[in-house]
């Protein structure tokens, strides 16, 4: 059993709110009017007898929280749960906009996708498994730009003979700050390796909205154990969430009879989740 919801697009929220300067590239925005949409899950666990419908390895339960997240204003625009051990893969069929450029980690990198995407015009900046073999590698012409941190920009067929992708796709592979060797497939063409590599390292914030959620929501401690009790109770932490965002929006603004209103209704949600 899964439930979604989809944030309306008019709810819309001061981009500045809720970023680090540390990973948000400034200036890579500016080759394409379409937003980048971050794409991935994350999960929660329990013991096994607090949550018997939501089985997930050995004596622990799990549910799953699959989240599509604008990376230009920080605001979800779809959410779906899942039990724990649902793969991110055919989710993240359902989460899939044109509209947006998509940005994912490495579990949703499947070959047949890959060339379903190229195919439908959908947009994409995807991690590559390491063991993902490339063939009939091309090297793109670029000019290196001073202490970049690629390796390689190349086009190239993904894949063994008993599994390999139809369509040629741009790898980039480049340095995180670690020094490890990252890997990314994408359709984009007209920009540089090093936007594509900036495109990758905005995911983190993703990683920062599912910190967040977990540290500041309580979202660990369960208050009911059957389906609707727990997606109910993810979901009012995703409004506690928004409303968050909306109250710094209205401080920021001045907005004295907004903010009011948004704190009354930030302070009823925080009591809901806070009770014992």
């Amino acid at each position: 059993m899964k439930k979604s919801i989809t944030i309306p697009s008019n709810l819309s929220i001061h981009p500045n709110i809720g970023r680090s300067s540390s990973h948000c590239p400034s200036g890579w925005l500016e080759f394409s009017s379409r937003i980048l949409l971050l794409i991935d899950s994350t999960t929660m666990t329990v013991g096994k007898t607090r949550l018997p419908w939501a089985p997930y390895h050995g004596e622990r339960a799990a549910i799953k929280l699959h989240v599509t997240l604008q990376d230009q204003n920080m605001q979800p625009l779809n959410v779906t749960e899942t039990i724990g051990s649902k793969h991110d893969g055919p989710v993240c069929e359902s989460l899939e906009n044109t509209d947006f450029i998509m940005v994912m980690d490495r579990a949703f990198g499947k070959l047949e996708r890959l060339d379903r995407y190229k195919q439908d015009g959908q947009s994409f900046v995807i991690r590559l498994h390491d063991n993902v073999h490339l063939k009939n590698p091309h090297a793109l012409r670029r000019l290196v730009a001073e202490g970049s941190s690629v390796i390689r920009d190349i086009t190239c067929q993904l894949g063994t003979p008993q599994c390999r992708s139809e369509k040629r796709h741009r790898i980039v592979i480049f340095r995180d700050f670690e020094g490890r060797e990252i890997r990314v497939v994408t359709d984009l063409l007209g920009i540089t390796a090093e936007q594509i590599a900036l495109i990758y390292k905005a995911r983190w914030q993703i990683e920062v909205f599912f910190r967040w959620i977990k540290q500041h929501l309580n979202i660990p401690t369960l208050f009911g154990t059957t389906e609707n009790a727990v997606y109910g109770q993810l979901f009012c932490a995703l409004i506690v969430f928004v409303l968050l965002k909306w109250l710094l929006m209205a401080q920021t603004m001045r907005c004295h009879v907004m903010r009011r209103f948004l704190l009354f209704d930030l302070l009823a949600c925080c009591c809901l989740m806070n009770y014992r």
